[in-house]
């Protein structure tokens, strides 16, 4: 499965495709993409969540600054869909 993820969010714009059997892999990827954009602190945080600790942190950072009230994934296959249904990534 490849997700094509197209965002700018807090200064950080992300335009690429991830690829992955898994939902989980692709996060897993994705969250390594986001780690290198950061400094040295916030990257240790980021490598130290888990996958689905990760998509919630990142879609409460969203929710913050749309004003959105957008559920916390309880799974990587959740946090996919829900990128997709607001329009920040497509499967191909």
């Amino acid at each position: 499965m490849t997700v094509k993820v197209s965002v700018s969010l807090e200064g950080m714009s992300i335009d690429e495709s991830f690829e992955g059997a898994t939902a989980d892999e692709i996060v897993g990827k994705m969250k390594a993409r986001v780690a290198r954009e950061l400094s040295f602190p916030l990257k240790m945080a980021v490598n130290a969540m888990g996958n689905v600790v990760f998509t919630q942190e990142v879609v409460r950072r969203y929710n913050e600054t749309k004003r959105l009230s957008l559920p916390l994934p309880a799974t990587c296959q959740e946090f996919l869909t829900l990128a997709i249904q607001q329009g920040l990534a497509t499967v191909d």
